[in-house]
């Protein structure tokens, strides 16, 4: 069976736009502001105004498409406003007679078109990509995905060599110009492919997520459906008109988190009772966590015995039982947001960096981001293999944490009187190992995400990318006033502390990845139980509804 095309498109768009934005929005977009401005500060408005375009889009295309499930529509409508975004960048470069202030207002403009195209795009693109890929599988897609993007981005850099080297190797506006206008012209191709993405490619429960919420009636189609296989059956036996129940049939205990219920007690609901009726009769994989492993049958002879079938509900917590599989989500995200606050204060300003500290021409800055690609795909192919024996939330945390301490080191090196180019250099590349485990965090986000919410997750985590441009402007007004070190110290702390939270997920996601099971388990051994476990769980149901 080919590769699903939705994924194919996703992955041919993640290499085209990472190979064009590779060449404008890397080393020039940051050193041509800061030569028409001359402020740090005000290269890092304009980012800043970009990434709150980006982060309102985002959201409202998150919510839209939670709401329509139609993804395809509205990434046509972001096909569009991409086109428009590029012509207005490109009129703000070559538009004759414009100030240099007028010219960066204008530029600011098309940088927010550029990031309300992005909005959009990323936030649907991100959602029918999960939708696409079978769950227990997208630790190995994103990973493929990001290892494009990175080696994608390398044929940028080696674009603006070309150019600089055969038009002339300093940062003049002309020549900036010119690798800017190369830039945003081969963007216009993968902006076209967005209008081949359709919702009939996208995959059904085999994409859905781990967890479940265990409200019937609430998001989740595939809870829902089991809930009411369960009560169809019980409809028809009640139909049938089933004889008394023996005493014998129903178990003398059957209890919930809420409490326990006899077989001579009546309920007139069975809420608290579904969850393990359904796991008796489906498995347990894909149903709600949040239920206790409390449900015991008799046996003919009176004695208690735990089903097998029941032995496997797992109940995951952190945090003294604070925390469960249902705030995964919410962790994620929240360290991730704490991440790119840090990240953007500097990510956009090592191009000037290197320029202003370190004296390096513009040929010899574009090599650096020739190799750095090169190095993260390295990193996370090795990550992902990592994560398969160590867990990919225990690989997280060793790679933030390398990446802190190595950042960390450069704040200490930057300042100094006469850096060590190669030193630098060196600490650098290692700082980033951080960000080469966003695939396997992508990963995690998305199997406990359940695909009626994908579009609101992903659009909070296109949110994350306001910080990295939109902190860009903190760390411009405090490169002005204070220098480069002691904003690397500063933002080295930041990422500590989204380190941190990682912690409280360790007991949470399994070592091993797994794919969702939506069907129940054929064990040999267990079938003739399940069968039997199917009738019990019937007439259980019936006996409390009664």
């Amino acid at each position: 069976m080919g590769l699903n095309q939705n994924v194919q498109l996703a992955l041919l768009f993640a290499f085209l736009m990472s190979a064009s934005r590779g060449v404008w929005a890397f080393t020039t977009l940051s050193v041509y502001l800061r030569e028409i401005t001359g402020s740090s500060a005000d290269v890092g408005l304009a980012e800043g105004l970009q990434g709150i375009a980006m982060a309102a889009t985002a959201v409202l295309a998150g919510l839209g498409a939670d709401a329509t499930q139609k993804r395809d529509r509205l990434l046509h409508v972001a096909g569009a406003v991409g086109l428009v975004a590029t012509a207005c960048s490109m009129a703000a470069l070559l538009v004759p007679d414009l100030s240099d202030r007028g010219r960066f207002w204008a530029l600011t403009v098309g940088l927010c078109a550029q990031g309300a195209f992005q909005g959009i795009s990323t936030t649907c693109i991100d959602t029918l990509f999960a939708d696409s890929v079978e769950t227990g599988q997208r630790s190995k897609f994103n990973t493929y995905r990001f290892a494009l993007i990175q080696l994608s981005s390398v044929s940028g850099p080696i674009i603006c060599v070309f150019l600089f080297y055969h038009y002339g190797n300093s940062w003049t506006r002309a020549r900036l110009t010119l690798v800017f206008m190369v830039g945003l012209s081969l963007m216009t191709i993968p902006i076209c492919l967005l209008f081949f993405f359709s919702e009939r490619y996208a995959l059904g429960d085999e994409s859905e997520s781990h967890y479940i919420p265990s409200t019937p009636g609430g998001s989740s189609a595939h809870y829902q459906r089991l809930v009411d296989e369960v009560l169809e059956a019980e409809a028809e036996q009640r139909r049938s008109q089933t004889p008394p129940i023996n005493s014998s049939t129903v178990p003398a205990s059957f209890s919930s988190s809420s409490g326990s219920i006899n077989n001579n007690e009546r309920s007139d609901q069975i809420d608290d009772d579904e969850p393990y009726a359904l796991a008796a009769v489906h498995g347990t994989r894909g149903l709600p966590m949040n239920f206790r492993q409390d449900f015991v049958m008799d046996d003919e002879r009176g004695n208690r015995a735990t089903p097998l079938l029941a032995q496997r509900i797992v109940v995951p917590s952190s945090c003294g039982g604070f925390l469960g599989q249902q705030h995964i989500p919410t962790i994620l995200i929240v360290s991730d947001v704490i991440s790119a606050l840090g990240s953007g204060m500097t990510v956009k300003f090592f191009p000037l960096f290197f320029k202003i500290r370190l004296g390096l021409s513009p040929v010899a800055v574009n090599l650096v981001y020739i190799a750095l690609p090169i190095f993260m795909t390295a990193v996370s192919l090795a990550s992902r293999r990592a994560a398969k024996r160590l867990g990919r939330i225990q690989t997280c945390i060793v790679l933030s944490l390398l990446g802190c301490t190595s950042l960390a080191g450069l704040g200490f090196f930057a300042d100094a009187t006469q850096p060590s180019v190669h030193a630098i250099l060196g600490i650098y590349m290692l700082s980033t190992v951080q960000h080469s485990s966003r695939p396997l965090r992508k990963a995690v986000l998305m199997d406990y995400v359940e695909k009626a919410r994908r579009a609101r997750f992903n659009s909070i985590d296109s949110v994350t990318r306001l910080n990295w441009s939109g902190s860009a402007f903190l760390g411009g007004l405090a490169i002005d006033r204070s220098g480069f070190g002691r904003l690397f110290f500063v933002t080295a702390i930041v990422q500590a502390l989204s380190t941190l939270l990682l912690f409280a997920l360790l007991p949470l996601v399994p070592i091993h990845e797994s794919r969702r099971r939506t069907v129940p388990d054929e064990d040999p051994d267990e079938e003739d139980l399940l069968a039997e476990m199917e009738d019990s769980t019937m007439t259980v149901v019936t006996a409390h509804r009664r």
